[in-house]
């Protein structure tokens, strides 16, 4: 019986390894690639700041509608903070629901490939990530679930 066992747990072990899973997150403190977008809101990049939220969106999800409320009220909170949304969807749809929002320290990064999703490993929204000056993962999961807290700690 456990000779099965060991048998098993072989096969999972190497399952695991033979198919690695995409997983939607990096470790945090892991270095993620900066965005290269095929193209920003209005042309409007993004301005430099020590922390940045990554956040992938689409505007037929109506949980990130809210979220943009949020980031912004975060944002303003803490001027260290920049916000970077990346979507699939083309520039007519987001715009408006941008409008309120949209400055150099919060912009939309244009990803109608999906190369920056992919290479991310993003399969489900709203999901974001706060990273620090060198791209390293402090934070990852739902946007609404990032705190004052979470932003002001974050170094």
């Amino acid at each position: 019986m456990k000779k099965q066992g060991f048998f098993w747990s072989l096969l999972v072990v190497w399952m695991i390894s033979a198919f690695p899973l995409q997983a939607q997150n990096a470790a945090l403190g892991q270095k993620v690639s900066e965005i290269r977008a095929e193209a920003w809101l209005d042309g409007v990049r993004p301005a430099s700041a020590p922390l940045t939220v990554l956040t992938f969106f689409t505007v037929s999800n109506p949980v990130c509608e809210q979220t943009l409320e949020h980031l912004y009220a975060l944002m303003e909170a803490d001027d260290r903070l920049r916000v970077i949304v990346v979507t699939r969807d083309d520039e007519s749809k987001i715009a408006p629901l941008m409008a309120p929002y949209h400055s150099p320290r919060m912009t939309v990064a244009f990803d109608a490939d999906g190369k920056i999703f992919k290479s991310f490993g993003v399969n489900y929204v709203p999901f974001s990530l706060l990273t620090d000056a060198k791209n390293r993962v402090l934070w990852q999961g739902n946007p609404l679930r990032m705190t004052e807290k979470i932003v002001s700690t974050a170094q």
